[in-house]
This record gives C-alpha cells, sequence and structure tokens, in this order.
C-alpha cells in the first residue's frame, strides 16, 4: 500500500503490517518504480476533488510491470492516474497496452 499521508500508513501498519499480509511505503516516484516490477495487480486510487487525477502511474513505469498484469485505475472518471489508462464499457472493460490488461469501466 502506497500513500502520501503517513498517518494513514501507520494505523494500516499498525492493523496489517504484523501479519506480513500488508507493506506499507511512502508514495513517490522512487517507491513506485520499485513496486510495479512485481505487481501482479496495480490499483490506482488517485483522488484529488475539483480537478483531474494527477499522473502517478507514467507509461515508463507501465513497461517495467511484469507481462500480462493487471491494472485497475479507480481514478478513471477524473481522467485516470496512470498515463496508459483511457475509458472503457462494461460490454468491451479491458485492452492491452505496453504488455498490461487495464480495466477502467466508470
Amino acid at each position: 500500500m502506497l500513500d502520501k499521508d503517513l498517518a494513514r500508513l501507520q494505523v494500516l501498519d499498525e492493523a496489517h503490517g504484523m501479519s506480513g499480509r500488508l507493506v506499507t511505503m511512502v508514495s513517490h516516484p522512487f517507491n513506485l518504480r520499485k513496486v510495479v516490477k512485481f505487481a501482479d495487480v496495480l490499483v490506482g486510487a488517485v483522488l484529488v476533488p475539483g480537478t483531474r487525477a494527477p499522473i502517478v502511474v507514467t507509461r515508463d513505469m507501465v513497461r517495467l510491470m511484469k507481462p500480462r498484469s493487471v491494472i485497475l485505475d479507480i481514478s478513471i472518471d477524473q481522467g485516470g492516474c496512470v498515463e496508459t489508462s483511457r475509458p472503457t464499457t462494461h460490454r468491451d472493460p479491458t485492452y492491452v497496452e505496453e504488455g498490461m490488461i487495464p480495466l477502467l469501466c466508470p
């Protein structure tokens, strides 16, 4: 779990970190670049009320991911936080971009 809110990360770490099922890190490009290399599923959920979601996962970061990894960009209604994201429909919910499979139904 990556987040910019250190207090939130501490609460999550205290609740789940001891089990070894959750690893917390401060969200910044260095850590993102590190974790996308081994992620099977990347969930982007960035919200800045009243404006477009910032791009936090670049195309270069997506290229570092394992082939056939899955990207869920929950921020797609606000433009998406993954550079390669684009809106989809329930009828046609996926596409392959840079070898990854984004799932982006609004």
